[in-house]
């Protein structure tokens, strides 16, 4: 048979009518060599909603894990110690308040990656990202 080569632009011709999806959705298009294969929206808030803490550590814990499980965990890990450390607040007497009660995230995420780096079965591509992702909180306690 003949297959005919068309551009992107081709192929998507027929949907340049397609009005915008809502706020809050993503439309993902997967395309297969030659035809379109399907459309379909997806909610964007849950494709990236973060795990619990609990759920990171365990994930971290385990070098059994897929790499890219333990790789998106680390930067979860990242994300939950910036979102913690963007809440501090003064309480005036010269303590820090950061509203989350006695959890303190910024020491178990340290913790954790600190762990993880120091346990070699992890290997030296992920065991660099722990190390990379402790250069980033530029916190003190992440140095040895």
């Amino acid at each position: 048979g003949h297959i005919e080569e068309r551009t992107s632009s081709q192929i998507l011709a027929p949907f340049n009518s397609l009005r915008p999806v809502a706020s809050g959705y993503l439309l993902l298009v997967q395309l297969e060599p030659y035809s379109i294969a399907f459309i379909r929206q997806i909610r964007v808030f849950d494709m990236w909603k973060a795990p619990p803490l609990s759920s990171l550590q365990s994930t971290l814990a385990d070098p059994n894990k897929p790499i890219g499980m333990r790789m998106r965990a680390t930067y979860f890990l990242r994300q939950a110690y910036d979102n913690y450390m963007r809440n501090l607040e003064p309480d005036g007497n010269g303590n820090e308040d950061r509203g989350g009660g006695d959890i303190d995230v910024s020491k178990i995420a340290i913790d954790v990656l600190s762990t993880s780096l120091a346990d070699s079965r992890h290997g030296a591509l992920l065991r660099h990202e722990f190390a990379y992702v402790m250069g980033q909180l530029r916190d003190e306690r992440s140095i040895p």
